[in-house]
């Protein structure tokens, strides 16, 4: 038997209770179900895997000028970027990795104008 399972997605909660997948359900009926079938609901709600939202931004790195980097369209400094992104709760990881992707994709999309 699979472990019991509780996703949290904003304001709705995804349960996999004895097996059995609960989707998309408000806190109170993800906690009247935890209750039916014998589990701490408060404890188990408390403890809930979060699924990050989406990050829906334009980031682009071009060196043109002074500014090599661009978000939404507006030319900002790489400390910017960061913190733009820090916001939005990426890890430092995570925001060197896209830094880097970033000018990676740059590079090979010169690369292939150039063939």
């Amino acid at each position: 038997m699979k472990e019991n399972l509780v996703i949290r997605e904003g304001d709705h909660f995804h349960l996999r209770i004895n097996g059995e997948w609960h989707k998309h359900q408000t806190w109170n009926e993800a906690r009247w179900i935890l209750i039916q079938a014998d589990l701490d609901p408060y404890k188990m709600l408390a403890s809930a895997i979060t699924v990050p939202k989406p990050i829906e931004m334009d980031i682009d790195y071009r060196p043109i000028g002074r500014h090599r980097w661009w978000v939404n369209g507006k030319p900002v400094s790489v400390a910017v970027v960061k913190y733009v992104l820090r916001e939005e709760g990426c890890s430092k990881e995570a925001i060197e990795a896209i830094l880097h992707v970033n000018q990676v994709l740059y590079q090979i999309g010169r690369r292939l104008k150039c063939l």
